[in-house]
């Protein structure tokens, strides 16, 4: 099939594209975060724009102002566009990714969209337009709802759920494409998550065709980081290694075994330079690929932390983009 990128475009962002593709080879570009299709054989990377598409990131009280948003999201449409033709030159696959939402975040990283009716509208609406304007586009892979959905506050208000808002959003775009892809995350109640303790109590969304559900991985010590530990190894109480790592995401498994849903994994990494960092990453990859789980990697050209580039993790992820 090719390679995948999620396209951040809300903050724009492929497969994670939510890069702008440069002069070079933009197949080298994006393998800078990777994704993959389980064992049917698709890989793709995550990456993140060098022109800024995705904004605010981590800040409160912003995207208020739906004018101001309304207009810079058209803006970086009409990027995305670019984007996709650029992407279907290279071979590649685009997933679609809202990640600023309408009304932004509270002080305790809730998303507004779900206490606030105009914002859960807003969002709805974008949805609307987005299926509309790539329904039929063979480049775009997917439709990536809503990222790291937090819900802190208690009781919103009817229908405006996360897991409401999405199943609404995604009866939108059904109504429009039945076809492409939908990914969709439980809520965290943490500052950021799509962890796989979120899973936990969480049932798939009824009555909706080829839908994924996503997971996010981080989950690495800091012991790592400053080398007073190695993966694998003891470290933080634990013994790190592949059977911890399937431990720490066994409720995501146990939702898709017990509901026979597929799952995607968004986003997945460990600080370059980290000791053992190339263990790590190969042996979550190999638990992705025995799951039969999407995978991408964060993240291209984002940020150094990250960097797929580095000597600790590049020939890996090239390996794996090898096998498309």
């Amino acid at each position: 099939m090719g390679f995948i990128c999620r396209v951040v475009t809300f903050a724009c962002q492929c497969l994670r594209l939510g890069f702008t593709i440069e002069s070079g080879d933009a197949r080298s570009n994006v393998a800078h975060s990777t994704c993959g299709l389980g064992l049917s054989g698709t890989w793709a990377i995550q990456s993140e724009p060098h022109t800024l598409i995705m904004r605010n990131w981590g800040k409160a009280d912003t995207e208020r102002d739906l004018t101001d948003y309304n207009d810079w999201l058209a803006g970086k449409l009409n990027e995305l566009d670019l984007v996709l033709l650029a992407a279907e030159a290279n071979g590649l696959k685009v997933v679609i990714d809202l990640h600023t939402p309408p009304g932004g975040r509270y002080s305790d990283h809730s998303m507004a969209m779900f206490y606030e009716k105009v914002y859960n509208d807003r969002s709805i609406q974008i949805w609307h337009n987005i299926a509309t304007r790539y329904n039929g586009n063979p480049t775009v892979w997917a439709y990536d709802l809503v990222n790291e959905p937090t819900q802190n506050k208690t009781d919103p208000p009817a229908g405006m759920s996360s897991k409401e808002t999405q199943t609404n959003a995604a009866k939108v775009i059904r109504a429009i494409d039945s076809i492409t892809p939908i990914i969709i995350a439980p809520h965290s109640i943490l500052k950021y998550g799509t962890l796989a303790d979120s899973y936990k109590g969480f049932t798939p969304v009824a009555e909706l065709s080829n839908i994924l559900y996503e997971v996010h991985l981080y989950n690495f010590v800091q012991d790592f980081v400053n080398h007073t530990a190695c993966y694998p190894g003891p470290a933080g109480g634990y013994n790190w290694n592949k059977d911890l790592l399937k431990a720490i995401i066994s409720p995501a498994k146990t939702f898709q075994s017990t509901y026979g849903v597929k799952m995607y994994v968004g986003e997945f990494s460990i600080p370059v330079g980290a000791c053992g960092a190339t263990q790590f990453l190969s042996d979550y990859i190999d638990i992705f690929e025995e799951y039969h789980w999407d995978w991408t990697y964060h993240a291209f050209r984002e940020a150094p932390i990250w960097d797929m580039e580095a000597p600790d993790r590049k020939t890996l992820l090239l390996s794996w983009f090898a096998r498309n």
